[in-house]
């Protein structure tokens, strides 16, 4: 079983992120309120609760995430408060899309979607080394599977 962990490059991708949709609410409330007591109000609370998300929440985040590859399921771990898995069995993944923004490739990473029949899981942002090295693993799984028929 091989475990991933996300790299220092998704931190700084998604708290690029969501420095960017702080920015888009400030321009937005700024054009609709500018120079009111509201606006200032939805200012200091967006950037209290960016704040918040960027240096504290996010970090305990990722520094708890990690992606398991055994050899019959992905097990993907996460949560600061309460630990989630969630696993996905070989035998009932549909496909996997393997998922690039602009931005993440700025950071060199990249993302993974995982479909069954009824669920779709994502896989937060890792190299994308480690993100061809699972595709093989489901490809050598799927060919195991056509083996088996």
């Amino acid at each position: 079983m091989k475990i991933y962990n996300t790299p220092k490059s998704t931190l700084k991708l998604w708290q690029t992120r969501l420095f960017l949709v702080f920015a888009a609410l400030c321009l937005l409330t700024g054009w609709v309120w500018f120079l009111t007591l509201y606006f200032s109000i939805v200012i200091i609370s967006a950037f209290i609760i960016t704040v918040f998300f960027n240096y504290i929440y996010l970090p305990l985040f990722f520094k708890n995430y990690s992606v398991e590859v055994g050899r019959q399921a992905i097990i993907i771990k996460s949560g600061i408060f309460i630990k989630h898995s969630r696993i996905m069995p070989f035998p009932r993944l549909l496909y996997a899309e393997h998922i690039i923004t602009p931005i993440a490739r700025m950071f060199s990473v990249s993302a993974l979607l995982l479909h069954a029949t009824r669920v779709s899981v994502f896989v937060f942002e890792l190299d994308k080394s480690h993100i061809k090295e699972i595709l093989e693993v489901l490809d050598f799984a799927e060919e195991d599977r056509n083996d088996d028929k």
